[in-house]
């Protein structure tokens, strides 16, 4: 008798877990149909461009911060974007490699050395990555992420944000940016010539107070989105500049 109730409780503890199991499965689904219906249906990949050899600071992508690798601080915000189709590391060192794929990167190709040089461009390297994993997909992407280890403290909805304006705005390419300091102003800036100091804009010939200054702002290296066809073209007619929300992030 006793048998009977465990084998019974037991059996109901397993219906419930199916039961459990299914509907989490069905969420899953409906959340998923909702990210692509969100995003117009377009293939997303996003690359995150770590090249070895930096000579400002060494191995700097590896660094660690409160704990965790710069590659390790993007690979935790992409692993939180289930819209993305493909999420992985361009870099030409194993040793990123490994850290990458420990974060949830896909590492399906090391950069080629020719694109591993201090004169290597942005565009050759996206190119590259975006060229390598259609051949390996068997299909087309139709926007490229691009996030950059170096600037770690960015949020999910950082890069959402500048994806959204790529596909409801129908724009070419986004980019994140924050609001540039007004003492950092050009106007603000000084030259020395001949052992005097002189405004940097020769036209200011007297301080411009801080409330007169045009808002300015400065590339965070938070997230770039660009189209397939802006990115193959190396071109942009439409640009949208998405700044960032002012927020501490929790390291």
């Amino acid at each position: 008798m006793v048998l009977e109730k465990r084998a019974a409780r037991l059996k109901t503890v397993l219906v419930y877990y199916e039961a459990s199991r299914l509907f989490v499965g069905a969420r899953t689904r409906n959340e998923h149909r909702a990210w692509r219906a969100m995003i117009e249906g377009r293939r997303v990949l996003a690359v995150v461009p770590a090249r070895a050899g930096s000579k400002g600071v060494t191995d700097k992508n590896i660094r660690h911060v409160r704990g965790l690798s710069l590659i390790g601080w993007a690979g935790r915000v992409l692993r939180q974007l289930e819209y993305l189709d493909a999420r992985i590391i361009s870099t030409d060192s194993d040793l990123y490699a490994t850290e990458g794929i420990r974060h949830g990167l896909d590492m399906p190709f090391l950069r080629p050395p020719e694109l591993s040089t201090d004169t290597a461009t942005a565009v050759d390297t996206i190119t590259h990555a975006l060229h390598e994993m259609e051949r390996r997909a068997g299909q087309p992407f139709d926007i490229i992420l691009v996030v950059e280890p170096t600037s770690p403290l960015r949020l999910p909805d950082d890069i959402t944000r500048t994806l959204m304006h790529v596909v409801r705005d129908r724009r070419d390419s986004a980019v994140a940016v924050s609001p540039l300091n007004p003492k950092w102003h050009p106007r603000k800036a000084l030259r020395i010539v001949d052992g005097r100091v002189a405004p940097f804009v020769e036209s200011d010939t007297a301080v411009t107070a801080r409330q007169q200054l045009d808002r300015l702002f400065w590339r965070n290296g938070v997230c770039y989105a660009v189209t397939r066809e802006c990115l193959l073209k190396d071109r942009v007619s439409s640009e949208a500049i998405v700044e960032r929300r002012s927020y501490s992030t929790p390291l």
